[in-house]
C-alpha cells in the first residue's frame, strides 16, 4: 500500500520526503547499478557501502539456513551497518 502511495505522489524515498535529509541507504541502488555496468567511479561516488550492505542483507535473509553460524552473521551485520552509519554521518558532515 505504501509503495502505491509513493508512486502516485512520485516519492522515491519516503525518508527524504518526510525529513528532507538523505537516508543512510541513499543512492545504494544507483551505486549497485553503476557497479553492474562496470562504472566503478560512479559506484564510489554514489555510495561505497552498497555492496557490503547488500551482502549483509542477503546473508541475513538466509541466516536461518546457516545453523551454528547464525550468530556470526548477526554480528557481521551489526558491524557492517555500524560502519555504514559512520560513513553516512561523515558524508553528511556530522562527524570528521
Amino acid at each position: 500500500m505504501c509503495c502505491i502511495i509513493c508512486r502516485v505522489f512520485k516519492i522515491t524515498c519516503l525518508f527524504y520526503a518526510i525529513t528532507k535529509i538523505q537516508c543512510p541507504t541513499c543512492y545504494m541502488g544507483r551505486a549497485l547499478i553503476a557497479l553492474l555496468m562496470g562504472d566503478i567511479q560512479q559506484y564510489f561516488m554514489y555510495n561505497i557501502m552498497a555492496v557490503p550492505v547488500a551482502f549483509v542483507f542477503i546473508f541475513e535473509l538466509f541466516s536461518g539456513l546457516c545453523g551454528k553460524y547464525k550468530n556470526m552473521i548477526h554480528i557481521c551485520a551489526v558491524i557492517v551497518l555500524s560502519i555504514n552509519m559512520l560513513y553516512y554521518l561523515s558524508r553528511m558532515n556530522f562527524i570528521f
